[in-house]
Formats: structure tokens, sequence, C-alpha cells
């Protein structure tokens, strides 16, 4: 809501989520209910994450950092994976930096996954070893050999040379239309011509 308007501004956005936190809290009290009255999803973080225009929503809620990625079923092939796959280490430094203070969670809203699947692999890994490890970061650093796995995984591999050929796709294909998020597509001219593997 707060993405594409040039209506919201700190005031109005204040003005909501303290509003909306008041009634929530004020009908708690009444129920005798004990919940925070509000979380925030800041949809389609990976293109920009709105706690930052409007710094942590100025504390009025505790809010979940989200991939809106497909947007109903659009077809295309692209995705900001070096940004997923450096969102642990985004999230400690800038909490270490005092900010995202109200981030509680990490999610997706997977509106037609079944044609993009490597960008949902790479985020539902992230949530997996975030959880698993406390906090930590996919074992995989180099996000090369997350690619050559992925590809191996969810493809199989007979021999040596489809591990060759897939990991050279793969690293193609991170190089190209996933090194960035939906505005990086629109802005390249991206060839994904694969002859000359």
């Amino acid at each position: 809501m707060f993405y594409f308007s040039q209506f919201w501004n700190e005031q109005r956005v204040r003005a909501y989520l303290g509003g909306a936190t008041a009634m929530a809290t004020k009908q708690q009290q009444q129920h005798q209910h004990q919940y925070h009255p509000i979380l925030i999803l800041d949809l389609f973080s990976e293109e920009q994450v709105v706690a930052d225009k409007f710094p942590d929503y100025y504390g009025l809620g505790p809010w979940v950092w989200n991939m809106l990625h497909t947007f109903g079923g659009v077809r295309g092939l692209y995705g900001d994976l070096p940004l997923l796959h450096s969102l642990p280490s985004t999230i400690a430094a800038k909490q270490r930096n005092g900010e995202w203070k109200g981030l509680v969670g990490l999610g997706m809203t997977p509106e037609a996954i079944e044609h993009n699947a490597v960008v949902y692999e790479q985020l539902t890994d992230i949530f997996y070893y975030h959880s698993r490890t406390g906090g930590g970061t996919i074992p995989t650093t180099n996000l090369s050999e997350w690619f050559t796995d992925f590809g191996v995984q969810r493809y199989g591999a007979a021999d040596e040379e489809d591990i060759r050929l897939s990991k050279a796709i793969w690293e193609r294909f991170g190089r190209t239309m996933y090194a960035g998020g939906l505005s990086h597509l629109l802005r390249s001219h991206i060839d994904l011509s694969l002859i000359h593997i």
C-alpha cells in the first residue's frame, strides 16, 4: 500500500498505523486478548524495502520482509538471487546499525510458483537455514555453488558432463536473468543464448 502511492508521507503513515494500532489495542483490552495489534507485511521487499522509506515503520508495529515476485502468475524468468542469498547478512548488518528493529520474520507471496522455482527454492533455503542455525546463513556461501547444487538436485545428473553442463547453464542464468529483480530485467538487454556453453 505504501509502495506505489505518492499519497503516503511520514505524517500519513504515522496516522494510519497509529490509528490501526490504537483501535486494535482498545479491542484487545475489551476482550482481554494478548497479541500485538498489527503486523505489517512489507510486500515487494525484493525491489524496495518500504521500512527503509518510512524508517522501521516508526516503531508502530512489527513487520515482515516479504517477497512478492510473480504478481498473479506473470510469466518471466527473473529474480534477484544475489539479494536473496545475502539477505541474512543484510538483516544482521541493518539490525547492528539500529535499523529494522521491528523486523519479526521473512515471508513470500507465491502467486504462481511453477515457472520460476529457483527463486522460491533460494528463499526457502534461506528460511530453513536461518531457522535451523539461529540466524545463520546458507552453508554454501558461494552463489555459483548454490546454482550447481540446485541444478543437480532439481534435474539430476548422470555423470560429470551433466554436472558441468548444468553448472554452465545455471551460472549463465545467474549472471543474466537472475542477477537482479524485475526492475533490472526491464532495464537490461539480456542475451540468453546457450549455444556457446
